[in-house]
């Protein structure tokens, strides 16, 4: 299965990036989201690029899927 998530690859730009859903190890489910959202703190921190030097590294993933 395939997934979709947001990676901000440098201040002020955003890119959807495509990756594998593995399936799920004993006593885990798999769930399919059918929508989402962007907080508009912790994203919009990470888009603007105000905490790259100090915390995040580029690329960052807010989410990673695994």
């Amino acid at each position: 299965m395939e997934g979709f998530r947001i990676i901000f690859p440098m201040p002020n730009k955003v890119d959807i990036e495509r990756f594998d859903v593995g399936k799920p190890s004993e006593n885990e489910v798999l769930i399919e989201t059918a929508a989402t959202l962007i907080s508009t703190g912790t994203e919009l921190t990470a888009l603007s690029g105000i905490l790259w030097s100090v915390i995040l590294l580029p690329p960052h993933t807010p989410y990673v899927g695994q």
